[in-house]
């Protein structure tokens, strides 16, 4: 199930650019090197069945690009003392 979120950019070497709203739809940015993209999705707006996000990126030109994701958990839907492993 897609979820709006809110993303930014950086496409210099040290300036996020601001907060902004995506539709469930997602995003199709323009094609160019060097740039990094931040990811927001909000445990809120999560399904009660939803057990995690997973991000889908897709190509929007036909050169080569490198790719990294980093995920930052904060604030968890099912809060425990100690939290099970992330990456089993």
């Amino acid at each position: 199930m897609a979820i709006a979120y809110q993303y930014k950019l950086m496409t210099t070497i040290d300036t996020w650019g601001a907060w902004t709203a995506a539709a469930a739809a997602g995003i199709l940015p323009a094609a160019g090197a060097n740039k990094m993209f931040a990811i927001y999705v909000s445990g809120a707006d999560l399904s009660a069945d939803s057990n995690f996000v997973r991000v889908t990126s897709a190509e929007g030109d036909s050169t080569a690009v490198d790719a990294g994701v980093i995920a930052i958990l904060g604030k968890p839907k099912h809060a425990e003392d100690v939290m099970k492993t992330a990456i089993a």
